[in-house]
């Protein structure tokens, strides 16, 4: 690799981490701002409707597996009625893998020993993202259960 493509690929990295930094004040700001808002109105942090949720529990967990296997957890979790926790999820965890992780690696030097380290973690994530949902939906559906008898 010449100087003049290190440079500009430090250019561009550079650049794109800038952006989805930016990206994670604002989903942050958003986030918090959202949190605000539900304590002021409870009616805006209700669930969704069972009858208006599109997928049953198993896809929507299949779908937050897969979306977390690509750095973007929280589609799941908005498909469940969580918005909040989707939205979160959505706006801050890819700043992080895909802006300051990638950083990290370049300087620390840890990108050039091994070029899979900014991606060896998704699947725990995937796993870890997917567990809590699926917890969350048998957590759900037993207290329907409850409330239904």
């Amino acid at each position: 690799m010449t100087h003049g493509s290190s440079l500009f690929m430090l250019v561009i990295g550079s650049t794109v981490s800038i952006l989805l930094i930016i990206l994670l004040v604002v989903g942050t700001f958003l986030l918090v701002k959202a949190v605000k808002k539900t304590r002021r109105e409870p009616k805006a942090a209700q669930p969704i409707k069972r009858e208006l949720l599109i997928f049953n529990p198993p896809t929507r967990v299949f779908v937050e597996f897969a979306s977390s296997l690509f750095g973007f957890p929280g589609m799941g979790w908005i498909l469940s009625g969580k918005i909040v926790i989707g939205v979160g999820l959505m706006s801050i965890v890819p700043s992080f893998i895909w802006a300051l992780l990638p950083v990290y690696a370049v300087f620390s030097g840890e990108l050039a020993n091994d070029p899979f380290t900014i991606v060896r973690y998704l699947p725990w994530m995937a796993l870890i993202s997917a567990g809590s949902l699926a917890l969350d939906q048998i957590i759900t559906a037993t207290a329907l259960r409850k409330q239904a008898n």
